[in-house]
């Protein structure tokens, strides 16, 4: 059937020519567009920054608070010795250094 015209363009009146220019336009405008879009991005993606990342630095924070943990425990066991002994003044005195004050001794 070659006679016959296609339907859409009997309806709008254009043919295919006119068709062709306003994609060429259309494809024109979205490449600009785009163009623009990457600028936009590039303007909004931060920069790399010298020196360590924050999930660094967080790590070395929590590698420097589970190294105090030791240390701290070991001051809380010897504070609690000495606030026990205060109250109880007639028991015996307990060693600083023997069991119970490294932290792992039973806390009342």
């Amino acid at each position: 059937m070659p006679d016959e015209q296609d339907p859409q363009s009997v309806r709008t009146e254009t043919t295919n020519e006119q068709v062709a220019a306003a994609l060429a336009r259309q494809s024109t405008l979205l490449r600009l567009v785009l163009e623009r879009l990457d600028e936009v991005v590039q303007l909004l993606t931060p920069k790399p920054s010298e020196g360590p990342t924050l999930d660094q630095l967080l790590a070395g924070l929590v590698s420097l608070v589970s190294d105090q943990a030791v240390l701290l425990k070991r001051i809380d066991a010897r504070t609690d010795l000495l606030v026990q002994h205060q109250l109880q003044p007639g028991d015996a005195r307990p060693a600083l250094n023997g069991a119970g004050a490294n932290g792992t001794g039973d806390r009342r």
